[in-house]
């Protein structure tokens, strides 16, 4: 009797787990959306109504809607949430008034794209890469070729580095999902066996 009151009681805990896994991964990837939603929906009433005149304002907006977040992270959301928009207002997927064109909210959020590309180019780029690309431009500037090639030479060493973790975790990564579902399998199907015994 206690034997299967312990499987059971795993097979439950174990059910109640991935329930609660699954239910936080939906929460953040609806919650995402919503971020990106809002982002869009403040956009084109902004832009409509001539409120979102300077790239400044859509960073106050995505700062607003992000919370606290560090600038260079919300450089990067800033761009793609600005490409995603204009994917949006291309293919017809947000509504604008008939008195506003898309044709000029197109040309405007291309402008602070090109903006964020010129004042930030590697905006998108994780710290440390971005921080030794910048250097790389800075040398390359002031003509100074010895640091150029040791920040180039360091560039490397960084994306070799990275290379061999992504590699590792790759192999890593190949056996734990179908290793995941075969014990899951098994634990529901002992289980089950369990309270049929």
């Amino acid at each position: 009797m206690l034997k299967e009151w312990v499987t059971f009681t795993s097979t439950l805990l174990m059910a109640v787990y991935l329930i609660v896994a699954l239910l936080v991964l939906l929460f953040a990837t609806r919650k995402k959306a919503e971020r990106f939603d809002r982002f869009c929906v403040t956009m084109t009433r902004g832009l409509e109504t001539g409120k979102i005149a300077k790239l400044q304002d859509c960073i106050d907006i995505s700062r607003g809607i992000s919370g606290p977040i560090d600038d260079a992270q919300l450089t990067a959301r800033v761009t793609q949430w600005l490409r995603q928009y204009l994917v949006k207002l291309i293919s017809d997927q947000v509504s604008v008034s008939q008195s506003f064109k898309s044709s000029t909210a197109k040309d405007q959020i291309s402008s602070f794209i090109r903006e964020i590309e010129k004042s930030d180019p590697y905006a998108r780029l994780p710290q440390a890469e971005r921080g030794l690309v910048t250097d790389i431009s800075r040398a390359i500037e002031e003509d100074n070729s010895v640091l150029a090639q040791s920040k180039a030479h360091d560039l490397a060493g960084l994306i070799e580095a990275r290379a061999e973790h992504s590699a590792k975790l790759e192999r890593s990564n190949r056996w734990s999902i179908p290793l995941a579902v075969i014990g899951l399998v098994v634990s529901v199907a002992f289980g089950m066996a369990s309270l049929h015994w």
